[in-house]
């Protein structure tokens, strides 16, 4: 049971933080009704767990070596470090009255996840941390998809809803560097998880 709580506050923490797919929902949030933000919001939502799927099956299959396991864990690490880094040094979202790009369907919101490599960092990472912990490939992917999908959801309908208010709210460096070094601390909280298996 600890293993899956740990695997979705990873897999909150890795969707709340900034990325591609969220400031596409708070730029969605900030210039379209929902309505027309849906088909997006939904492709992007996909993204992340099928690539957890794919990556769960994938490295399942390279895993079963305790060296690549822990090669893969000092690699997830590493990316984990950085993309806090990242986080706690980023300017905040543009979040501007343009207009969306016209269509934005789920096709296009699918796209645009599968080729971020934050998914697949999220992905590999998940795969890496937690095959230890639970085992079970299958077991793995359904509990890794069900974490990113459900969170997914709630991250980008939040980061939609106040797409708008984001930009107000973070126009100070200081609340800047405060938001931002939350979200990294929150991120690099999850690395102790993947060397307790």
């Amino acid at each position: 049971m600890t293993a899956y709580l740990s695997l979705a506050a990873f897999a909150a923490v890795m969707i709340f933080t900034p990325g591609v797919n969220n400031v596409l929902a708070a730029r969605a949030g900030a210039t379209t009704g929902l309505r027309a933000a849906i088909p997006l919001l939904g492709g992007l939502c996909l993204g992340v767990p099928v690539a957890v799927v794919a990556a769960v099956e994938a490295l399942q299959a390279i895993a079963a070596d305790p060296a690549v396991r822990s090669w893969l864990r000092v690699a997830s690490t590493v990316y984990l470090l950085y993309l806090a880094t990242r986080i706690a040094r980023a300017a905040p979202p543009t979040l501007g009255p343009q207009a969306p790009p016209r269509g934005p369907g789920w096709v296009k919101g699918l796209g645009i996840s599968l080729t971020n490599p934050k998914t697949w960092a999220a992905a590999l990472s998940t795969a890496a941390a937690y095959s230890t912990q639970i085992p079970d490939p299958h077991r793995l992917a359904l509990a890794g998809a069900t974490a990113f999908l459900t969170g997914g959801a709630a991250a980008l309908t939040a980061w939609f809803h106040f797409g708008s208010r984001l930009a107000r709210l973070l126009h100070t460096p200081r609340r800047r560097r405060v938001f931002n070094g939350c979200l990294a601390g929150a991120l690099l909280a999850t690395v102790p998880a993947m060397w307790l298996a």
